[in-house]
């Protein structure tokens, strides 16, 4: 059973800790926010999970949309505007998914139909877009597809940019060595736990 300690923000399967799509792209080099003062890191982390909390609240039709900060308010029109737009089917929101054959956990934030086409979503509350997102949708699109058939299987990776004035912007992420390079940084960051325990 995956468990989730939120505070320390670690992953358990049955009590052993396990490690995560970003955790895994960190340990290889290539998620690195060191060049961010702290304060605005944290700042920004919290303002965007935020946002994330209230897009999966709505989702589940369990948002108090009265205690909504108004802050948070245009990133969750966009949202809805976006998912009005695209006319999408949830079929996962925010839920932890395990791979056992490659032994890591991730959480996307959503799977949804568009168009008879399954994608894996990502949300971004800003207009700012790197690469690592797009190897994080591989990673997350692994564990997704793991154990389904051909027809379940996610085909598409797409990041969702939640903007203030409460518009989306959507950015497809197309390029096929993403999955290669995700499974790359898994090697080398299991390697590196192998060496450090050493």
């Amino acid at each position: 059973m995956i468990t989730f300690d939120s505070k320390a923000h670690i992953y358990y399967n049955d009590g052993a800790k396990i490690f995560s799509v970003t955790q895994i792209l960190k340990g290889a080099g290539l998620l690195d926010f060191s060049m961010i003062p702290p304060a605005i890191l944290k700042r920004a982390s919290n303002f965007g999970t935020a946002v994330h909390m209230a897009t999966s609240l709505h989702d589940k039709h369990i948002l108090d949309a009265e205690k909504l900060d108004s802050a948070l308010v245009p990133y969750l029109e966009a949202q809805i505007k976006f998912m009005h737009d695209t006319d999408a089917e949830i079929l996962l929101n925010e839920e932890h998914l395990y791979s056992k054959k490659y032994n890591f956990v991730g959480t996307p934030d959503r799977a949804l139909r568009i168009n008879s086409r399954i994608k894996i979503v990502d949300y971004k509350s800003g207009n700012t877009f790197n690469q690592t997102t797009s190897l994080q949708l591989a990673g997350y699109k692994v564990l997704y597809n793991e154990g389904k058939k051909v027809i379940d299987k996610a085909k598409d990776r797409i990041a969702v940019h939640l903007l203030g004035d409460a518009t989306y912007k959507i950015e497809p992420c197309e390029d096929k060595s993403d999955e290669s390079v995700f499974f790359a940084a898994l090697s080398i960051h299991n390697w590196r736990l192998r060496h450090d325990n050493n």
